[in-house]
């Protein structure tokens, strides 16, 4: 059970503990009081989608805390291992949920104090608690609810069908694609394995290893430099080759010439002569040094246009099949596939085919036996379904499931839940007609329909804790009391939260909560107070009159009370 519910800046709910009770608790207030945020911050716990704006300002993160005690057996082992519940955890009573959200949108969440995901905290809460919303009297009306509802009723022998319905299906939709694929025309195929055929044959003969890859682009970036100092040296050599007019070897020539003239009449001069001599011929032998360098150079270059080529046929592979080399070799791998299963694609199309062939049989063997479960779970649940509504006021109705076998011009024919049509039909009243259940059902009938199916379906589900917001919508009077008594007898298998506005429903409470607001300064908060006696007394006045001072409905809400006297 859910024994205690802590709520930390949640919307309107500023700090909140209640501690709750076994069997069923009744929650009540005025319209517009704060009913739907206490709901809320149980959907929250229970992992479902939350906005920052649940936060209450200035505060900078919403809490909710959710002690659950004597539930571990409910918890699936695998569950629990991903939990990371310790021996510790699992020898102890209670089970400590815990989430918040931050004002920026941030949620986390944690199970006996260890970090889990939300996906896992949802998971864990499917398993703990069922909050059934006032929108799923409408989803009620929708066929699709309605074939779940069915199959959660005999889920235990429809299950393992279901599972091999769901494998061959997606074995069959794999085969359809391949032998969609297959299903060419010879002209077609060869015109498929030509272009293959090219694209292989383009990408095997610039084709490398990763590696191969690597080293090239190595060696193209130390060409790309061997470029730039060819292209300096040669501009250097310019300015001191001798066959050029300016060059400083030249210039060097007439330098000298005229100084050797004067070099005549000054022995100084003469020297100085002498050793611009030996430089030019020193200037002279690293000319020759550059030569030979450039021409090693050239040699050089010579190789280097192969790696361009390489390279660049390597980027016309990258630009139509990467980009990078593991997109261009997953592409080359594929295609080579591609090309010998289309080259032998008539022995395939004749396996597919067979395949397919024997996957319809296999079908329609599961088919059927799906469906004759489904036709005697429907039997019963109609029976059931009609025996909890004649309790709940509805003596003259029938209710009937029926289940229909797709037939293969159905869309639904290899829907992915079987080929049955699931739909439930209903009579009001003695001697009309079943309809469809859309059609015929009002908002008050909806609604212990719902009961009635929830209540059945509960005798089959191990979860612990039943909520359901305001399932009384459209039913007063007798009805009101008989769906007060099936909520109070689920509260005996199951601990049950009820919103209600209905006097005869709250009077059965074994514990009755009153939502309330106030204004605390200039702010207005949410409240909730565990009635006694005497407040649960003035409470269902206020339900039935408007005024909890009426002493007339005082009155009669003593007379509801009383058979309930000894719950509270």
């Amino acid at each position: 059970m859910l024994l205690e519910l802590t709520i930390c800046n949640f919307a309107l709910i500023p700090q909140l503990e209640i501690r709750l009770d076994e069997g069923l608790t009744i929650i009540s207030g005025e319209t517009g009081a704060g009913k739907s945020i206490f709901l809320d911050a149980l959907a929250f716990i229970g992992g479902q989608r939350a906005s920052r704006d649940l936060v209450r300002k200035p505060a900078d993160k919403a809490q909710v805390y959710a002690l659950f005690q004597d539930v571990f057996n409910l918890i699936p082992s695998d569950l629990q291992d991903r939990l990371d519940l310790t021996a510790e955890d699992l020898s102890g009573r209670d089970l400590l949920l815990y989430r918040e959200i931050d004002s920026k949108g941030r949620s986390l969440a944690k199970v006996n104090g260890r970090p889990v995901t939300i996906a896992l905290l949802r998971e864990l809460g499917n398993y703990l608690f069922n909050l059934h919303a006032q929108n799923e009297q409408i989803s009620l009306f929708e066929v699709q609810k309605q074939a779940e509802i069915l199959d959660a009723y005999c889920s235990e022998s429809l299950d393992p069908y279901k599972a091999q319905w769901v494998s061959l299906r997606a074995k069959r939709i794999q085969e359809l694609k391949a032998l969609k694929k297959l299903g060419l025309n010879p002209q077609e195929r060869d015109r498929k394995l030509d272009l293959l055929a090219y694209q292989i044959q383009e990408i095997s003969a610039a084709f490398m290893t990763e590696q191969a890859l690597k080293d090239l682009e190595a060696s193209f970036q130390e060409i790309t430099e061997i470029d730039r100092i060819q292209a300096y040296t040669c501009e250097g050599l310019q300015m001191l080759d001798p066959e050029q007019d300016h060059s400083a070897l030249n210039l060097l020539s007439r330098a000298l010439s005229s100084l050797q003239k004067a070099g005549r009449f000054s022995p100084r001069l003469a020297q100085i002569e002498q050793n611009l001599a030996e430089a030019q011929e020193a200037l002279h032998q690293e000319v020759q040094a550059l030569k030979i360098f450039l021409q090693e150079l050239e040699e050089k270059s010579a190789d280097s246009q192969a790696i361009r080529d390489r390279i660049e046929a390597w980027d016309r592979l990258d630009q139509k099949y990467g980009p990078g080399w593991d997109q261009v070799s997953r592409f080359y791998e594929e295609a080579k596939a591609d090309y010998a299963f289309t080259r032998d694609s008539e022995s395939h199309f004749q396996d597919l085919r067979q395949a397919l062939q024997k996957g319809q049989d296999q079908a329609s063997d599961l088919a059927q036996a799906m469906h004759e479960i489904r036709l005697e779970a429907g039997t019963q649940l109609s029976a059931s379904i009609k025996k909890v509504l004649a309790n709940l006021q509805m003596p003259g109705v029938d209710f009937q499931v029926q289940v229909k076998l797709a037939q293969p011009q159905d869309k639904n024919f290899w829907a992915p839940e079987g080929r049955d049509q699931v739909e439930f039909f209903i009579s009001t009243n003695y001697g009309e007609d079943l309809l469809p259940l859309a059609k015929v059902a009002s908002g008050g009938e909806a609604s212990r329909i719902l009961l009635a199916i929830k209540s059945i379906l509960a005798d089959l589900d191990a979860v612990p804790l039943l909520i359901f917001d305001e399932i009384d919508t459209g039913i007063s009077g007798q009805a009101a009391h008989q769906l007060g008594e099936k909520l109070r007898q689920l509260g005996r298998q199951h601990q049950v939260i009820a919103v209600t506005h209905t006097a005869q429903i709250a009077a059965m409470a074994d514990q009755h909560l009153y939502i309330y607001k106030e204004l605390e300064g200039d702010r207005t908060v949410t409240k909730l107070q565990k009635l006694d006696l005497k407040a649960r007394q003035a409470e269902l006045a206020r339900l039935l009159t408007g005024s909890a001072q009426d002493e007339k409905a005082l009155a009669l809400a003593g007379t509801l009370l009383q058979p309930y006297n000894r719950h509270n």
